[in-house]
This record gives structure tokens, C-alpha cells and sequence, in this order.
């Protein structure tokens, strides 16, 4: 099944989804959560909620902010060397020194893919430096009560004074859902980025969001208290592990924002993506009551239906909202239910012309055997 879901493409849940139960509360592995009520500005759940941690690349969610407040989206701007100066390992756009770029676009690269680089520029162009931008992310988070919460550089790389708690964080992400900008392009599934003049073809960039709650929140995170997941941020470095800040839109209306910080067991049973949807779930069953009797709690998928067809760079460049999500179970679509209501059936039809290859090639070997020549 590994190899199936490889070969199709698909995003893995862990394995522990497929035993058919979802992770209870009390099984969070991660050193800080909360979840915040967008509606009445109260936690429903906190743990930890001000321990101090590190943040990752959910910094982004400030750097974004603060690029829409204060650049025009249409604004071209160049990409420098040192912007681009990143390690191999360092997630990136794919962004080239001397490259012109929007703002728009950048803004979709730092949400969408995580990309260091977008961060990089976005703040170049605001303040000069990375670290007077800096300056001006501890400003705002001054302004915004964030007395807990340090930013050393505009992409959340590891710095031991880049800091911040589960509790800031949500604040923070909920003052940035309320910029429309931001939330239209912090809920987009895939980007496309346009022609650039280093870049001069379409689609050079075809980013797909690492929020797995984004592309398969209707097949493999349902939950009948919740309509869509509408956001926000991943990150993940060695020393801050695996974080998320994911929003979701109740069934009622309101709307959830859940924080997990420090979550060192993202191979096993609980992914911030698995731990985000217990979270979410467990405070609407608080805010809701238990669910319906007619309405039977989903399991979650063991192979998730694949995202739609990415959407041509015309579509990409208008961030639009996700369609809502029915309780229970989504209907695959056909072509979907096809591959995935037969993994065995799948299978086999990938690997017969894999298998006809190399058969045909051992029959073609063996009619032409290399004969020892006698030298005379």
C-alpha cells in the first residue's frame, strides 16, 4: 500500500488512521496546544499554552500579515542574492537573484510552499534587511499584546531568541484571518506561479500546500462538527519539531482556530494533521453537544482521495474560497473511486507494464544468446 500510494501521488495519513480510530485527547504528543474560539475569543482546550517554543515557519503568518498591510499587492520587486542564499535543505519558491516578482505572488510562495526565499524578499523590499524587519515584527507583536513573542528573522529558521506560545500564535493567526487577503491566499490548496523574466513560461512554479487539512481535509480529516478547514500555517524544524496553526469552520458557522507546537512523532500515529483534527473536533463537541444519532462519526482514510487537477495559472492567481465540506463521508468522483475502491486491482494495473517490460526484454535476451567465437 506504501508503494501504491507513492505511485499514485497521493499525501499518506499515518498509519495509525487506518485502524479506524481517531487519537483521543489525552494521546497528544506535543509540547504546547490550544484551541481559540474566533467567535467569543476564549480557548476551548490549552496545554501549555504559555510555555515558550519555537515557532518554525508558522513565523510566516506575521511576515505575510505585514507584507499585505504595508506593500501593494501588484508591487514588482527584485530578488537579490542574499535572498536566495538559502541551504539546500531550506524550503524554497524556486526564486532566482535578479528575478521580479509581485508581492502578491510572493505572499502565495510564503504561505503556500514555505518558501524561506519569498520570506526573505518580502522583507528586503519592506525594510532593507532581514533584520530590520525583524524590528518590525516585534513591533507589531508589541501592538498586538504578544508580550511572549520574539521574532529574529522573517521565516521562522532556528534561532534560540525566535520565540513565541501557543497561546500568541493563535491571537496572532486570529488578527491575520481578518484580513481578507490573507485568508483567501492562507486557505489556497495549490498556487501557480505566472511568467517571470527569469521564469518566462507558465506553471515554472506549481506549488501545493503543505496543510494536508487544505488538500484532503474532505476525504481523510471529516468530522460531523466540522463544514471545511479554511487555514493556516505549517512549520517544522529540528529543534522547534513538527507545528501547525490550522483553522476550521464549524458546522454552525463559527469558526475554530487550534495551535499545536513541538509534535516530535509526525511518522507515527500522530501527525500534527491528525492531532489538528482531534483537537478541532473535540472542542466543537464541547461548543456543540454530542453529534446526532443520525449522523455517524467518519473514520478516517487510510488513502485519501486525491486533490483535484491543479488549477491553470489564470485560476491560481485569484485565491477563491474552498467549497464546504457535507457531514460524514465525501463522495469520491469517479475517476477517484475508481482507483482507490481496489487498491490490489490499482496495483496490478500499474505494475503490468512494468512486469510486460521486463519479460518481454528477458525473452528478447535469451533469443539472442552471445555465443563464444573460436579464435584461429
Amino acid at each position: 500500500m506504501a508503494i501504491l500510494a507513492a505511485v499514485l501521488g497521493l499525501a499518506a495519513v499515518p498509519a495509525a488512521a487506518s485502524s479506524g480510530l481517531w487519537p483521543p485527547l489525552d494521546a497528544i504528543q506535543a509540547e504546547a496546544y490550544v484551541v481559540f474560539d474566533r467567535s467569543t475569543g476564549e480557548f476551548v482546550i490549552e496545554h501549555q499554552a504559555d510555555k515558550i517554543s519555537y515557532p518554525a515557519s508558522t513565523t510566516k503568518i506575521m511576515t505575510a500579515l505585514l507584507a499585505l498591510e504595508n506593500l501593494p499587492p501588484d508591487l514588482e520587486t527584485t530578488v537579490s542574492e542574499n535572498a536566495v542564499a538559502l541551504g539546500s535543505a531550506s524550503s524554497k519558491v524556486g526564486l532566482l537573484a535578479g528575478e521580479v516578482v509581485r508581492v502578491r505572488d510572493l505572499i502565495a510562495g510564503l504561505l503556500v510552499a514555505s518558501g524561506n526565499d519569498a520570506a526573505n524578499v518580502l522583507a528586503e523590499t519592506l525594510d532593507g534587511t532581514c533584520e530590520q524587519f525583524a524590528s518590525r515584527m516585534n513591533l507589531k507583536a508589541a501592538e498586538l499584546g504578544l508580550t511572549n513573542t520574539h521574532f529574529s528573522n522573517p521565516s521562522g529558521l532556528h534561532d534560540d531568541s525566535h520565540v513565541t506560545t501557543a497561546r500568541e500564535l493563535a491571537l496572532l493567526a486570529d488578527h491575520a484571518m481578518s484580513n481578507e487577503q490573507f485568508r483567501a491566499l492562507a486557505g489556497l490548496g495549490w498556487y501557480v506561479m505566472p511568467p517571470t523574466n527569469l521564469h518566462p513560461y507558465p506553471g515554472w512554479g506549481l506549488l501545493s500546500n503543505s496543510n494536508r487539512l487544505l488538500l484532503f481535509g474532505e476525504s481523510a480529516f471529516q468530522s460531523a462538527y466540522i463544514a471545511r478547514y479554511t487555514g493556516v500555517k505549517t512549520g517544522s524544524t529540528y529543534y522547534a519539531g513538527n507545528c501547525l496553526v490550522a483553522a476550521a469552520e464549524l458546522v454552525d458557522g463559527r469558526e475554530l482556530i487550534s495551535v499545536i507546537l513541538g509534535a516530535h512523532d509526525a511518522d507515527r500515529a500522530g501527525s500534527t494533521f491528525i492531532y489538528s483534527r482531534t483537537l478541532l473536533h473535540e472542542a466543537a463537541s464541547q461548543l456543540l453537544g454530542p453529534v446526532p444519532t443520525s449522523t455517524p462519526e467518519p473514520e478516517p482514510s487510510a488513502t485519501p482521495q486525491p486533490p483535484s487537477t491543479p488549477p491553470t495559472p489564470t485560476q491560481a492567481a485569484m485565491p477563491t474560497q474552498p467549497a464546504r465540506t457535507q457531514t460524514g463521508a465525501a463522495e469520491p468522483t469517479d475517476q477517484a473511486g475508481f482507483w482507490s475502491a481496489d487498491p490490489w486491482r490499482t496495483a496490478f494495473i500499474l505494475l503490468l507494464p512494468v512486469t510486460l517490460a521486463v519479460g518481454l526484454d528477458g525473452r528478447r535476451r535469451r533469443r539472442k544468446p552471445i555465443r563464444p567465437r573460436r579464435v584461429r
